[in-house]
C-alpha cells in the first residue's frame, strides 16, 4: 500500500557552485598548432617545443591575435602564461584582451627584464563583467620594446565565460529520463545533462522503499559506446566487452531518502577488463512519475588491475508490489589519461524484494558516522569571499590544466574544504561528495609510507630491516644491504638509468604494473634492475620497489607469528576507522592469485573528502600527540620535512626531494621568499597532486591531464598564511 507524505525535504544539491562556468577557450598549443592565432609582425610567431611542453613563440615584432565568440555570458574570466628571454629595461611581454572589436585593450598579463629567466612560467589573470551587446572577445600577445633579441613563449591561454544564473532544477523539470520512458522501450541516442540523474533541490519524500536486489538484464547487450581517447588501444584489443556495463546483480537498502549497496569498495566481477564500484544513492518522489519513487545511485567501472576510474550515475523507478523499471546509466567523466569514453544507454531490471533491515543496519550507521565526520564543504568560488583577494577561478587552468582533463579540485583551511564541481562532459556529476578518485601513486605515501611509518612505531628498527633478509625470492646478494626505508625512499641502488623515469616508463615496467600475478610481479621486482650505486644515495623512481615495501611488511608480520592481513590491520583498524573514512578504503587492489598481495604503490580508491582528511591529520602539527601514539615520528617528521637534516634525495631537480614515500617541494623561490619553504606533497600518475603546506593549507587536484604544477596553489596558500 502507498503511503502517502506531503512533507518536503531538501535533497542532494545538483552543484556546489551556484553558477557552472563555461569553456570558451583553452589553448596550451599541446596539439603542435596556432589554429585560431593570426600572426603578425616583422618577425613571425610560431609553435616551440621544449622538455615535452609546447607554447607560441614571440620573437622581436611577432604578435599574436585571436578573437572568441561570446552568448548568454556575463562575466568573463582571461588568463595566460608567459616565459621569457633577453629582455631588455623597458621591454614586456604583453597580454591584452578588448570587448570592443580593438577600439580598446585591457591588460591580462605583463612579463618584464628580471622575469626573463627563459624558464619560469608567469601567469596572470583578469575577471571582468561583459558589456551588453558584446559578441566576441579579442585577445593579443606580442612584444612592447626595440629589441630584436627578445623572446616571449605563450602558453595555457584561456577564457572561462560566467552564464546567467540557471535556476535549480525543481520539481516540474521536463525530464528526458521521464516515467513514460523508463516504462517504455526507446533508447536514447546520446548522452543527456547529469541533471537527469540529480535528485531536484525540495522534493517529496519517498513513498516506497526499495529493499532487495537489483539485477541488470542482459548489459552485455545493451547500450552505447563513443570513444575519446584511447592512447593504448585498449577498446579494440579487449573487443565488444569494453564498450559494455559487466554483469550487474546487487542488494540495496533503504532508509528515508538513502539507498546503501551492501557491498562496498572495489568488485571484482567475471567481466575480462571492468570492475564495479558502487557508492550510496538517493530516493525521492516526483509529481510526474504518477506514484512511482524515483532512484538514483553513482557507480564506477574501475580496471582490472589498474586505476583508471570512469565515473557514471544510475537511475530508475519502483514501487513497494516488487515493480521496477528499466534502469538508464551513463558514463560521461573519468580520471584515467589513456582512455576516456562516454558509455550510456538503458537495460532491463528485475527487482528481488527482501527484508534486509538487519543486514543493513551496520551500513547506515557508518554512513551516518562518515557524513558527521566529513570536514564542511563550501563552493570554490566562496574562497574568495572568505578571503578577499583570492581568485579561486585560477585554480588548475593558470598551471597547465585544460578544464576537460579536471575531475575535481580544492583547497582545506582551517578546517573548511573549499571544492570546486566533479566535472563531467555533462555538467557537474550530481554526487561529487562520493565521487570515488582513484589513488594512483598516492598510495606511495598513504598506504606504503604510513604503514612502514606504523610498522616502525610499533617495532623500533624496523624500517632497517633489509629485503634481501625477508624477501625470500630477492637475490641475497643484491637485496642483502637494501633496508625497507631504502626502498621506500627509491634509494635501492638498483636500477637500469638513472635518467628520470626511464626505468619507469620502460616497456618491462609497465608489463609490472599491469600485471595480476603476485609471483611475476615480485619476478620483476626482485630480478630486473641491476646494482648500480650504493644502497640510500640514488634516488631512482620505481613502482616495484614499493611492491616489494608491501611484501617486506607482510613477511616481517609472518615471521612474528602475526598472519593479520598488513592492510586491514596496519591501516584501515587502527587509522581509518578512527577517522570515519569511507568504506572506499576499507579495501585495496590485490594480485589475482591465492596471495592476494596487496600492490602497495597503487591500488587504493578515495573520497575526495577521505584524503584530504587524511593530509590534514598527518600535517596537523596540534594533532601530533595523537599521531604520535600511532606513527613513528621521526619519519613522519622527514616526510613533512620537518627535519633539516633528512629532506631526502633530490628527485630530479635540486627543488625536489622525495622521502618516506612523500614528495617535497621547495616553494621558497616561486612565491618571494628569501629563505627555502618544503612543500610535501603527494602525487600520482596522469596529473594527481595533494599538497600539504606548513602554514596548514592542503591543496588537491584529481585530474588526467598529464600535468604536475600548482603555483597557482602556492600563491593563494602564501596570500592566507605567509609562508615565508
Amino acid at each position: 500500500m502507498r503511503r502517502c507524505r506531503n512533507a518536503l525535504y531538501v535533497g542532494l544539491l545538483l552543484s556546489t557552485a551556484a553558477i557552472a562556468s563555461e569553456t570558451l577557450l583553452y589553448d596550451n598549443f599541446a596539439d603542435g598548432n596556432a589554429d585560431g592565432w593570426l600572426s603578425s609582425g616583422e618577425y613571425s610567431t610560431l609553435i616551440f617545443e621544449r622538455n615535452g611542453n609546447a607554447s607560441l613563440r614571440l620573437i622581436g615584432e611577432g604578435a599574436a591575435l585571436r578573437y572568441v565568440a561570446v552568448k548568454d555570458i556575463v562575466r568573463v574570466r582571461i588568463g595566460a602564461s608567459f616565459a621569457a628571454m633577453n629582455l631588455e629595461f623597458g621591454e614586456f611581454c604583453v597580454g591584452e584582451a578588448t570587448f570592443d572589436s580593438g577600439k580598446s585593450w585591457f591588460k591580462v598579463l605583463r612579463v618584464g627584464d628580471g622575469q626573463d629567466d627563459g624558464v619560469s612560467l608567469h601567469t596572470g589573470a583578469v575577471t571582468r563583467a561583459i558589456p551588453a551587446g558584446t559578441t566576441d572577445i579579442g585577445l593579443r600577445a606580442y612584444i612592447a620594446g626595440n629589441s630584436p633579441a627578445g623572446v616571449c613563449w605563450l602558453d595555457n591561454v584561456s577564457v572561462i565565460g560566467e552564464p546567467d544564473a540557471v535556476a535549480p532544477m525543481g520539481p516540474s523539470h521536463q525530464r528526458q529520463l521521464s516515467r513514460p520512458f523508463l516504462l517504455g522501450d526507446a533508447e536514447f541516442a546520446r548522452p543527456v545533462s547529469m541533471r537527469e540523474y540529480a535528485m531536484p533541490q525540495a522534493t517529496a519524500v519517498p513513498e516506497h522503499t526499495f529493499s532487495g536486489s537489483l539485477r541488470l538484464v542482459n548489459p552485455d547487450r545493451a547500450g552505447r559506446f563513443q570513444t575519446i581517447v584511447d592512447e593504448w588501444d585498449r577498446v579494440s584489443r579487449v573487443g565488444e566487452p569494453i564498450r559494455h556495463l559487466p554483469e550487474f546483480d546487487f542488494r540495496f537498502a533503504q532508509r528515508d531518502g538513502d539507498i546503501v549497496p551492501l557491498r562496498r569498495g572495489v568488485i571484482r566481477r567475471e567481466h575480462p577488463y571492468w570492475e564495479v564500484i558502487l557508492q550510496p544513492g538517493k530516493a525521492w518522489q516526483e509529481a510526474d512519475d504518477d506514484g512511482w519513487t524515483r532512484a538514483s545511485l553513482p557507480f564506477a567501472l574501475q580496471e582490472r588491475g589498474a586505476d583508471c576510474t570512469h565515473n557514471g550515475v544510475l537511475t530508475w523507478l519502483f514501487n513497494d508490489d516488487g515493480d521496477v523499471s528499466r534502469v538508464a546509466y551513463q558514463i560521461a567523466s573519468e580520471t584515467c589519461g589513456y582512455l576516456k569514453f562516454d558509455m550510456w544507454g538503458v537495460v532491463a531490471a528485475e527487482y528481488r524484494q527482501q527484508d534486509l533491515s538487519e543486514q543493513a543496519a551496520a551500513h547506515f550507521e557508518r554512513l551516518d558516522a562518515h557524513r558527521k565526520s566529513r570536514l564542511p564543504v563550501r563552493p570554490i568560488v566562496q574562497l574568495g569571499q572568505d578571503y578577499p583577494g583570492i581568485d579561486a577561478s585560477g585554480f588548475g587552468v593558470d598551471d597547465g590544466i585544460h578544464p576537460d582533463d579536471m575531475t575535481v579540485l580544492g583547497l582545506v583551511v582551517d578546517g573548511v574544504h573549499y571544492r570546486s564541481d566533479c566535472f563531467t562532459r555533462q555538467g557537474p556529476h550530481p554526487y561529487c561528495a562520493s565521487l570515488p578518485l582513484p589513488s594512483y601513486a598516492t598510495a606511495k605515501s598513504i598506504f606504503a609510507g604510513v604503514a612502514t611509518m606504523r610498522l616502525e612505531k610499533l617495532y623500533p628498527g624496523f624500517s632497517r630491516a633489509t629485503i634481501g633478509l625477508l624477501i625470500d625470492a630477492c637475490d641475497a646478494e643484491m637485496w642483502r644491504d637494501v633496508t625497507i626505508e631504502n626502498a621506500l625512499d627509491m634509494a635501492t641502488g638498483n636500477f637500469r638509468s638513472r635518467a628520470l623515469n626511464e626505468d619507469e616508463n620502460s616497456r618491462p615496467h609497465d608489463r609490472f604494473v599491469f600485471s595480476r600475478s603476485h609471483r611475476d610481479k615480485l619476478e620483476f621486482a626482485c630480478r630486473f634492475f641491476r646494482r648500480k650505486a650504493e644502497p640510500g644515495s640514488q634516488f631512482v623512481y620505481h613502482t616495484s620497489d614499493t611492491h616489494l615495501v608491501g611484501v617486506a611488511l607482510d613477511e616481517y608480520l609472518a615471521r612474528k607469528g602475526i598472519h593479520a592481513d598488513i592492510y586491514d590491520s596496519v591501516l584501515v583498524q587502527p587509522i581509518w576507522r578512527r577517522l570515519n573514512l569511507s568504506p572506499l578504503l576499507d579495501n585495496t587492489r590485490r594480485t589475482y592469485d591465492e596471495a592476494a598481495q596487496p600492490f602497495t604503490g597503487y591500488g587504493l580508491s578515495y573520497e575526495a573528502d577521505d584524503i584530504v582528511r587524511v593530509a590534514a591529520w598527518l600535517n596537523d602539527e596540534t594533532g601530533r600527540p595523537d599521531r604520535d601514539k600511532l606513527l613513528d615520528s621521526r619519519m613522519l617528521n622527514a616526510a613533512l620535512q620537518r627535519v633539516p637534516a633528512d629532506r631526502g634525495l633530490e628527485a630530479g631537480s635540486a627543488r625536489l626531494r622525495y622521502n618516506n614515500g612523500f614528495w617535497a617541494f621547495d616553494a621558497g623561490a616561486s612565491i618571494g621568499c628569501q629563505e627555502p619553504v618544503w612543500v610535501p606533497y603527494m602525487s600520482g600518475n596522469a596529473g594527481i597532486t595533494i599538497a600539504m603546506f606548513p602554514n596548514g593549507v592542503i591543496y588537491y587536484y584529481f585530474s588526467d591531464s598529464y600535468v604536475f604544477h600548482w603555483q597557482s596553489a602556492r600563491d593563494t596558500a602564501h596570500l592566507i598564511r605567509s609562508l615565508c
